[in-house]
């Protein structure tokens, strides 16, 4: 070892040797313990570390000059202010919550942050926490009936704690400045992809709602980085913390349905009152088992009769009928409708045709009326006031529709030419006065323009955009009455005055409406937090769907649901209603047990 005015030169042998000038030595002392040999120790602000050892005789000598150059080395980093154990402890808790509540990007932030607790690393896992938190808060208000948003509560304490904890460190000098500095630029590029594909969604409201929903890291990360640079020692990049932190909170408020009723122009959007939901836990009046699994349920109007649906291998569907809790007879159809109580309507599709029949129930099962319609691909629709049924579809590219009664062969037959060259993207409803009610549904793209950036996009992001468009077709022709940008489904189609029950989801929240082609309008029904999937009508003004992973029955003109109680592990398949009785269908894997409920 030689040491000059400014520096100070090992030598590890003739071919390697270090040359560091004492502005970087953190410590040069001598080890002199009992237990060994006296050794020479330099370390710089690197954390390397050299060790030379002394002959006895020379420690006296080698100690002089260490006085001598001992003012001319750098002071040694302070420790901490905060533990480290603090900062990585945190990182851990918001990594394990991140990955409960499906965060992801936040909990890979989280896992850099245990392995190189830097300060602007950590303040950047803090950051991202605090995000990922407001958006869990934006799409989960009922605190008390979802566990995600106190998920997100112990995410923002320990956002929080992080922040606290780098702002504290803010001066500890980073142990590996290259990391930290590559991973802010990978914070920077995560960031400008998320922005560039929210920018190719193009800039309308709705399309700006969707695609703050489908890119949430667009907020997190911006936040990320924003919380990186914040502690940065070159100005200008503490500076650009600010409108980075903007950037990703103003991400958050565009997800929100605030932002969506507020700038969004469209007729489905006019927020309703929400939905009143009740938990039957009552015990079964009657319970049963049958050896298939029930794909649907009909129940008549007194809840003594059941009609259950299966399909085999083939999906040929077979329908099981007979008085609750005795045996059942079964019949090659593919839809059935209780006519009253005992008597049956089963709709059978054959090529070409479509066959109608009526079974008593009371009397054998003997088959009472029966008819065939050249018509095919139909929508059957039956009113138990009026004893009328009805068959809508399509012929040769228009729409048909046959009518009657049950008990009478004489039938109406009605023809209108369809709104549209193209019948794939149409859907008949039902009828009113005369006229037909036609959704069309189309989808497309979220990504506007060309390029290699936007095939890319295409492959992570396949998920296509709905518009949808509703028509009142008459003999005089067709208008379209109403446009929408959101994602349409309608189910529950009428022959009443009333109108044809849809519901359009915004992202976060699902709008129920009825639509009647005479009108010329929509009239608000309710709306729930969510998405409800709408499955079928279960008759007298209710709706078939799942909601929450649990499927429920929703009266909308009343805005009521009514949902089984699963506490007890049987998760529910199909529902159905009646008068006075409601009954659930569950499946075990072997056999499906039917429970029918009394209710007012």
């Amino acid at each position: 070892m030689t040491f000059h005015d400014d520096r100070l030169v090992w030598n590890e042998g003739p071919s390697a040797s270090h040359t560091i000038d004492y502005g970087h030595v953190t410590m040069l002392r001598v080890d002199a313990r009992r237990s060994s040999s006296p050794r020479l120790v330099a370390a710089d602000r690197a954390n390397r570390r050299w060790e030379l050892v002394l002959r006895s005789s020379d420690v006296a000598r080698a100690q002089a000059t260490l006085d001598i150059v001992d003012t001319r080395l750098a002071a040694a980093d302070a420790p901490p202010v905060v533990s480290l154990a603090l900062p990585r402890a945190l990182s851990l808790m918001t990594l394990v919550a991140a990955l409960t509540i499906a965060q992801f990007p936040v909990a890979l932030l989280g896992w850099i942050a245990v392995l190189l607790p830097a300060p602007s690393v950590t303040a950047a896992a803090g950051a991202a926490s605090v995000g990922a938190a407001a958006l869990i808060w934006r799409d989960h208000s009922v605190w008390m009936k979802d566990t995600q948003p106190w998920i997100a509560l112990a995410l923002m304490i320990c956002g929080l704690g992080l922040i606290a904890v780098s702002v504290s460190n803010r001066r500890e000098r980073a142990p590996r400045p290259a990391l930290v500095s590559a991973f802010a630029g990978l914070l920077a590029v995560g960031a400008t992809v998320a922005w560039r594909a929210m920018a190719f969604a193009g800039i309308d409201a709705i399309d700006l709602h969707y695609a703050a929903l489908e890119w949430p890291s667009a907020a997190v990360l911006s936040l990320a980085l924003a919380g990186s640079l914040a502690l940065a020692r070159w100005p200008p990049l503490r500076y650009a913390s600010v409108p980075l932190a903007t950037a990703g909170f103003v991400a958050v408020a565009i997800g929100s349905t605030s932002f969506l009723d507020r700038f969004a122009a469209d007729p489905l959007l006019p927020p309703a009152a929400s939905v009143t939901v009740t938990t039957l836990a009552v015990d079964a009046r009657t319970e049963f088992a049958v050896p298939f699994e029930v794909r649907a349920l009909r129940l008549s109007p007194d809840g003594v009769f059941v009609a259950l649906g299966s399909e085999n291998k083939d999906d040929e569907t077979t329908i099981h009928a007979g008085r609750a809790g005795g045996p059942l007879t079964d019949f090659t159809a593919d839809d059935a409708v209780f006519v009253d109580e005992g008597r049956l309507l089963l709709l059978e599709r054959q090529r070409g045709a479509t066959v109608l029949r009526v079974v008593d129930l009371r009397r054998e099962n003997r088959e009472v009326w029966s008819l065939r319609s050249p018509l095919s691909a139909v929508r059957l629709l039956f009113n138990r006031a009026s004893n009328e049924w009805r068959l809508l579809g399509w012929n040769d590219g228009d729409i048909v529709s046959t009518a009657g009664t049950v008990d009478d062969h004489r039938v109406r037959e009605e023809r209108w030419k369809a709104p549209l060259d193209d019948i794939d993207d149409l859907d008949a409803l039902s009828i009113s006065r005369r006229e037909v009610l036609v959704l069309e549904t189309r989808r497309r793209s979220p990504l506007a323009g060309n390029g290699r950036f936007r095939q890319w996009l295409a492959l992570v992001q396949p998920r296509l955009r709905a518009e949808s468009r509703f028509w009142a077709v008459s003999k005089h022709g067709s208008l379209m009455f109403l446009n929408s940008r959101l994602d349409v489904r309608c189910r529950g189609a009428r022959a009443g005055e009333e109108g044809t029950t849809c519901s359009a989801f915004d992202g976060t929240r699902t709008g129920f409406f009825a639509v009647a082609p005479v009108m010329r309008r929509s009239t608000v029904l309710a709306s729930v937090a969510g998405h409800f999937y709408l499955r079928s009508d279960a008759g007298q003004g209710w709706v078939l769907g799942r909601w929450d992973d649990r499927l429920v029955l929703l009266r909308t003109a009343r805005r009521q649901a009514i949902r089984v109680d699963e506490t007890d592990g049987t998760r529910v398949d199909q529902l159905a209603i009646a008068d006075k009785t409601l009954g659930a269908a569950s499946w075990n894997g072997h056999e499906s047990t039917i429970r029918l409920y009394s209710i007012e």
